[in-house]
């Protein structure tokens, strides 16, 4: 990294050795692991939000209603056939359909294997409810005529479940962003400590800059560049391998049939955002380390 460093093309002619501060060697690799965590994070909270808005658009105002399968298969069609009459006469329904044996068989295959329908289980049918946009459905009566229609049958509303599960992800969302914060003021609060350090080991510096007519602008400038060279270099390092196990969690997460539908991959915009770590790191060194040597050059003086 010390040799990166050296030939770095940002590198600016200096007045004060920087480079020989322990922070130099330190710093970076302190930065990279915190712009590694900070794009974890990041990542997490897209994610999670990409989830809130995916089952806000698809789940709100719909119903699902269950029916057992019955003794006999034409049973099973008459049942299905008097609740999608039933439904169609509903005022506020704006879809019904009915989901087929397949389709069924395919959401438990999760759990039950691909050899669930084959073996014979009786599996349930579904049908699929959508709510005309503002309507309101009286759940209570609903649910006592289509019970009337065919026995033991369920009205699942997507809804309450819906919003309890958007909650805790809501919360994890927050979380995530806390976390960035945190992660950002951690980083600062020890590129702070590597200026006053660095400023102390070189105040005999300092003060021939002074005598030869330096202001402490110049001299902040040059902890300024340097402080910026070193928190990019550390943004890019982490955040670049944060971006490898984030592509290979992405990879593995996809082979995962119960995850699939959560679509647990970043869009392409919310990579130009993760990318933006590097800089942020950089330029949160860069004004850490101007305040923090300003302050210290007026307690000298």
């Amino acid at each position: 990294m010390t040799a990166f460093m050296r030939l770095a093309p940002f590198r600016h002619p200096s007045d004060i050795p920087l480079d020989r501060d322990p922070a130099a060697r330190t710093l970076p690799w302190i930065i990279a692991v915190m712009a590694f965590l900070a794009t974890i994070a990041l990542a997490g909270a897209i994610l999670l939000n990409g989830v809130i808005v995916r089952w806000s658009n698809s789940l709100t105002g719909t119903l699902t209603i269950q029916l057992p399968a019955a003794a006999g298969a034409d049973e099973t069609e008459q049942r299905i056939k008097r609740v999608v009459a039933l439904l169609r006469d509903q005022p506020g329904i704006a879809r019904v359909r009915v989901l087929s044996a397949g389709e069924s068989a395919a959401l438990v295959e999760p759990w039950l294997g691909r050899g669930a329908a084959a073996i014979g289980l009786p599996l349930p049918r579904l049908i699929d409810v959508g709510l005309a946009d503002g309507a309101r459905v009286d759940l209570a009566d609903l649910r006592k005529r289509v019970e009337a229609a065919a026995p033991d049958a369920t009205v699942e509303e997507h809804q309450k479940w819906l919003d309890e599960m958007i909650g805790v992800i809501r919360w994890g969302w927050r979380l995530a962003l806390v976390i960035v914060v945190l992660i950002f003021f951690a980083a600062g609060m020890t590129i702070v400590f590597a200026m006053r350090t660095s400023l102390r080991i070189h105040r005999n510096v300092t003060d021939v800059l002074h005598l030869i007519g330096a202001r402490d602008q110049y001299i902040a400038e040059q902890f300024q560049r340097h402080a910026f060279r070193l928190g990019l270099l550390g943004g890019l390092v982490g955040a670049g391998f944060a971006a490898l196990v984030i592509i290979g969690l992405e990879r593995v997460l996809a082979k995962v049939e119960t995850l699939q539908a959560m679509h647990l991959e970043l869009p392409f915009w919310a990579w130009a955002i993760l990318a933006l770590v590097p800089p942020a790191a950089a330029l949160l060194a860069a004004v850490a380390a101007r305040y923090t040597v300003l302050r210290g050059l007026a307690r000298m003086m």
